[in-house]
């Protein structure tokens, strides 16, 4: 019966040892990404060129890292949308477009709002158009030949300057097809009450005129740069910055951690150090005393002191996981750590649990030696 019950301790302990490293890898998992993030974010920093305002293009650096900053410039100032008319003093004409669609509420129901994405309804009463009117949906426009420092700069990355103002000076009288209604131009017939397929459009740019480009010279332009580990690194930047803040900027923004991974990650270190240790005590009692090797000297302990010293080990395994996972930089010590005090515990507490297990020796009563008297003196 000892024995069924021993295997059966063990069996659970096993059990919760196994939740236990798998929450450790589900969490070294999750933060794993973030990690290197922040490796290739680090290495961007200590390698990449700095081509400040006072620089100018220059071929040789092609297929290195790089920092382009300074003032945005091109060869003819203004941009222009040809088709409405509309044009700005300005790098970078943004237009975009709204289309009156149906909408699922989701109760089952469809209502009508203005979108700038074409929602797929289906083919039955509520279906939308599939596309905008020719000419007429959401683009850039940029001025004639935008550089920064000499190098190219693309309409994308002008448009991830955020300081921007609105157009409301809007053309007078129809423009194809399209009639100005506050700071949009609508094809509606009736602005007021717009039908579903009616398009209106609205104008901002872009007011920025610095910015900072990090990533890998490439022809003309900056484009993403691949680290070492297989990260990419890339960033458009308002005003200018150093190499190490676009570095960090860039690490902080990017998808790192795994959201959902991480807590169940740590619940499963937790709950599985917590059940290993509430299970050690019933496992140790089969084993009284524990003889750890340090050199030519062995450390004995009874089975109290074995218990504690096991219940020590997993709780600060377990916290270690817990705690270290979310510190992003130390997930890639984290599996190993686990891996490594785990083989250790299995090292000591195996073979004292289940190769050597002695049957506890039975206990006196405490009553025991008044009863031998009794008898003793009976025999007198």
């Amino acid at each position: 019966m000892k024995n069924k019950s021993t295997a059966a301790r063990a069996a659970a302990l096993a059990g919760s040892l196994i939740l236990l490293l798998g929450g450790a890898f589900l969490s070294a998992a999750a933060v794993m990404p973030a990690a290197k993030t922040r490796q290739a974010a680090d290495e961007y920093a200590a390698s990449a060129y700095d081509r400040g305002a006072d620089d100018k293009y220059d071929y040789k650096y092609n297929g290195y890292p790089v920092l382009v900053h300074g003032d945005i410039t091109s060869d003819e100032g203004g941009a222009e949308d040809p088709f409405f008319g509309v044009s700005a003093d300005t790098l970078l004409l943004i237009r975009k477009s709204e289309m009156f669609q149906w909408v699922p509420d989701g109760k089952g129901r469809f209502v009508t709002e203005w979108r700038e994405e074409i929602v797929d309804t289906g083919d039955g009463e509520h279906k939308n158009p599939s596309e905008y009117p020719l000419n007429t949906g959401s683009a850039y426009f940029s001025a004639h030949t935008v550089r920064l420092c000499g190098y190219r700069v693309k309409d994308e990355q002008l448009a991830c300057l955020t300081e921007r103002e609105k157009i409301t000076s809007l053309p007078e009288g129809e423009v194809r097809g399209f009639r100005a209604d506050g700071e949009y131009l609508t094809n509606s017939k009736d602005p007021s009450s717009p039908e579903p397929g009616d398009v209106r459009v609205s104008f901002e740019y872009v007011t920025s005129r610095t910015m900072t480009l990090a990533g890998l010279h490439r022809s003309e332009a900056v484009e993403a740069w691949r680290a070492s580990n297989g990260v990419s690194v890339y960033g458009v930047y308002e005003g200018e910055i150093s190499s190490r803040r676009a570095a960090e900027e860039w690490a902080d923004g990017a998808d790192g951690v795994i959201i959902w991974l991480l807590p169940l990650g740590i619940a499963a270190s937790l709950l599985g150090g917590a059940a290993a240790v509430l299970l050690l005590p019933g496992l140790i009692s089969y084993a009284p005393s524990l003889r750890v090797p340090l050199g030519k000297k062995k450390l004995s302990l009874d089975g109290r002191r074995a218990s504690l010293a096991y219940g020590i080990m997993l709780g600060a395994l377990s916290a270690f996981v817990g705690i270290s996972a979310a510190w992003a930089r130390a997930g890639a010590l984290l599996l190993l750590a686990a891996l490594a005090l785990s083989v250790v515990f299995l090292y000591i507490f195996i073979p004292n649990v289940i190769k050597n297990t002695p049957r506890r020796q039975k206990k006196e009563a405490p009553y025991e030696p008044i009863l031998k008297k009794r008898d003793e003196f009976g025999k007198k």
